[in-house]
């Protein structure tokens, strides 16, 4: 899920490699390493560990303490910032016509 502190959008994400034991040497965000993110973080849970009471055996960046939520996503609001209506003004005294959308 997304979120937005101090006008800055945060992507929080839990995921799943897979069922079993992984040997995890680095993580990315698609071909970016997460090293070179500023201010990203990971840690990597073996299996049967609570994630967020248990110790991670693999992490980068800083400790998350910020504990998982369950979220369902919304794209009605995305960080837009909506201008207020009486940023413009018209003059005019005849034939005005306004259509949708304005």
């Amino acid at each position: 899920y997304k979120v937005y502190e101090n006008n800055v959008e945060v992507e929080h994400v839990v995921g799943c490699i897979g069922r079993g034991h992984y040997k995890i040497n680095g993580a990315y965000d698609g071909e970016t390493n997460i090293v070179d993110i500023a201010g990203a973080s990971v840690e990597v849970f073996r299996p049967g560990v609570d994630i967020v009471s248990g110790e991670p055996y693999f992490s980068l960046g800083t400790e998350i303490t910020t504990p998982p939520l369950t979220v369902q996503h919304q794209t009605s609001v995305n960080g837009q910032v909506l201008r207020p209506a009486d940023t413009q003004s018209l003059e005019g005294t005849n034939y005005l016509h306004f259509a949708y959308p304005n």
